[in-house]
């Protein structure tokens, strides 16, 4: 099976245009048809290209023999939504979220992923760069127009399997020397995000102009020495949830404990726009926003057991708050 066969587009021209054009793909993890759903048609009310993301835990949430089928009938949603509106499906990809093996890179590609990405950032450099050439090769093999996104760099915090307390920015020398030798289509960078709820202590944080606390800035000048040598490689931005302070009360006043949650300020994203980053990647914030209005939903109808109802006040807070997203942060609007 390939990611044709599901109805997805080819990451590769995706970011391809998003790099010409100077804006930023959303690419949104999902864990249940809810959250996918809230995806598609955000993407499809403001017209933005998008790319799915589920990390290995996702897709054995859904069992790995279920998993294509779930993304092929959003595919179906999307075709639906624009035969609807008279209009043309928006391109979606899929993407694996740090592949942190040989062989889910692999089951991925069979499972009709058209992107997958293999983190092998907490290894030596050189087992990094033998690692992800493996997976290169074998994923080309299978597909020569499967995307692959490797990970120089550590990017600290935690999400699903992905935990590190530590942080390590990208050198953009060896950034060049790993592209060259490992031939990735797409290259995830270590510039000052963080992943999960909890990006950040508050000793790492600095006073801004109006004298809020905030994280320090990205480091764009890896971004601008990495783009200047090599100019026509995508490079992806982990770990961007912005985290908003309005979805932390309201998930905390509803019995949640989300206590230090510190994300990353949308103004920092935003200005990545003309930069060689075309690719971010946005988890915590849907979950965040999900949960927060299913715990609302919750509790101001104790009495009712229609869990569907429940689903769909998280799905369209989900929508509503990507479609920000994609006009207001990503830059995204009308490029589908």
């Amino acid at each position: 099976m390939t990611f044709k066969d599901l109805g997805l587009s080819d990451s590769r021209l995706i970011l391809k245009d998003a790099l010409k054009n100077k804006y930023l793909v959303g690419a949104f993890n999902f864990n249940n048809v809810e959250q996918m759903q809230a995806i598609i048609e955000a993407a499809h009310e403001t017209r933005s290209p998008i790319i799915l993301q589920a990390a290995w835990g996702g897709v054995s949430h859904f069992r790995k023999e279920i998993f294509p089928h779930v993304v092929k009938g959003g595919m179906e949603y999307n075709r639906f939504l624009a035969d609807k509106d008279r209009t043309t499906p928006v391109p979606v990809a899929l993407n694996l979220d740090h592949g942190a093996t040989f062989e889910q890179c692999e089951a991925c590609c069979r499972l009709g992923f058209s992107s997958i990405m293999i983190d092998g950032s907490h290894h030596e450099y050189e087992e990094n760069v033998r690692l992800t050439a493996e997976v290169v090769k074998m994923a080309k093999s299978y597909d020569p127009d499967i995307n692959v996104e490797g990970e120089l760099g550590i990017i600290g915090g935690q999400e699903d399997e992905v935990i590190s307390d530590d942080k390590r920015y990208t050198d953009p020398a060896q950034a060049i020397d790993f592209a060259e030798r490992t031939g990735v289509d797409s290259l995830a960078i270590s510039a000052g995000t963080a992943h999960g709820a909890k990006k950040f202590q508050p000793k790492d944080l600095i006073r801004d102009e109006k004298g809020n606390m905030v994280p320090p800035p990205l480091k764009t000048d890896i971004v601008k020495e990495i783009s200047l040598k090599k100019p026509e490689l995508p490079l992806v931005l982990h770990g961007a949830s912005a985290i908003p302070e309005e979805y932390v009360k309201l998930f905390n006043s509803y019995g949640g404990t989300l206590n230090e949650a510190i994300g990353i300020p949308d103004s920092y994203v935003k200005a990545m726009a003309p930069t060689s980053i075309c690719k971010v990647n946005i988890h915590s914030d849907g979950r965040l926003v999900f949960m927060a209005a299913l715990r609302k939903g919750l509790a101001d109808k104790s009495g009712s057991i229609e869990e569907r109802n429940f689903l769909n006040l998280g799905k369209e807070e989900m929508k509503n708050y990507y479609m920000y997203k994609m006009k207001e942060v990503l830059l995204s609007s009308g490029h589908a």
